[in-house]
């Protein structure tokens, strides 16, 4: 008799405490459909930056290369800047030493052009004395640095 009276009581009961589940199976469903699309839609973003990566990375392997030789062609004038530099200084420490050995100024030098040019005076023997004075003096020509010594097999 007692289980019959929970049968019962239990029947009574279901009528007021009905489960309806469809409301919460229907919300998971729409949860797993929107997690599997937002799925599908980062491979499909996976494979288009994996594409995309390796086509760069070949363009990046291309362009490494060239920059290579570019900033061997950079090294190789950046030598030739401080060889010519040095090659300058040298040929204007000749200059001044000429200039000091001559008693040459640019102010006399432009004096003279222009002296020559406006009077057009006859030498006389005191300038001649200072022609062959100078005409003694030796000059050694400093060793001048050629380009194609660094660039040798170089294309460009």
């Amino acid at each position: 008799k007692m289980e019959e009276d929970a049968l019962l009581l239990a029947h009574e009961y279901s009528k007021y405490i009905k489960v309806d589940g469809s409301n919460y199976v229907k919300l998971l469903e729409e949860g797993i459909n929107e997690t599997l699309n937002n799925l599908e839609e980062y491979t499909r973003i996976l494979a288009v930056m994996k594409s995309d990566s390796s086509v760069n990375v070949n363009a990046v392997l291309v362009k490494k290369t060239e920059l290579l030789a570019v900033f061997e062609k950079v090294r190789k004038l950046e030598i030739i800047v401080g060889i010519v530099k040095r090659n300058v200084d040298e040929i204007e420490n000749l200059v001044i030493n000429a200039e000091t050995d001559l008693k040459v100024t640019t102010e006399g030098k432009l004096r003279s052009f222009l002296k020559n040019v406006i009077f057009k005076k006859k030498t006389d023997s005191s300038t001649n004395a200072s022609v062959s004075r100078r005409n003694e003096i030796l000059f050694a020509q400093p060793n001048i640095f050629s380009t194609s010594e660094l660039f040798r097999g170089d294309s460009a």
